[in-house]
């Protein structure tokens, strides 16, 4: 009888412990030390980019002088960091090593799930999505991957002041975006 209590006991701190470690991980709420929604900090310097009139003025890119930022563990090349309205939604990078892109897919899978990768023969594409959050992984056939991290709700505001003719490529700004026949 004893034993029979002990082994039940035992099972429901088995499935009390399996379900405290197997919680989802948490999107991230940022990059580079930035909250999504967190204003331009001091120390940053702009980039010049042509913008359609829907957004020019609202939309500014940004690079951080200094130490290389990290994400996952894995180094980022000149990152590009995107604020609309004055709050941070995207950032945007190469990896340091191009080596990494293998790493960096492996642990945005092993805490997200699969990404939805779509395969060309210059480039592989992997999308990853947590609640608000997308992080994509582009992998070129030579050269350093670009990654992108951005905040789906602040993106969705750029791409609609935007405009239908005009969004394309401005809600995750994976690079500076060029105007229109430029």
């Amino acid at each position: 009888m004893a034993r029979e209590g002990i082994r039940r006991w035992l099972g429901v701190a088995l499935v009390a412990a399996m379900a405290a470690c197997s919680r989802p991980v948490e999107p991230p709420r940022g990059a580079a030390g930035l909250a999504f929604g967190d204003p331009p900090p001091a120390g940053l310097v702009a980039v010049a980019v042509p913008l359609p009139d829907g957004v020019a003025g609202r939309l500014r890119f940004f690079t951080r002088p200094g130490p290389t930022e990290t994400f996952f563990g894995i180094a980022l090349a000149e990152p590009v960091l995107a604020f609309f309205e004055e709050r941070f939604f995207s950032l945007s990078a190469a990896l340091a090593d191009p080596a990494a892109g293998p790493g960096l897919r492996e642990r945005l899978t092993r805490a997200y799930g699969p990404g939805y990768c779509r395969h060309a023969a210059e480039l592989a594409v992997c999308l990853w999505r947590a609640a608000d959050v997308d992080m994509v992984l582009e992998t070129p056939a030579d050269g350093a991957p670009r990654f992108m991290v951005r905040h789906r709700p602040l993106a969705g505001l750029v791409a609609a002041a935007a405009g239908p003719d005009q969004a394309a490529g401005l809600e995750s700004a994976p690079e500076p975006v060029r105007a229109p026949g430029r």
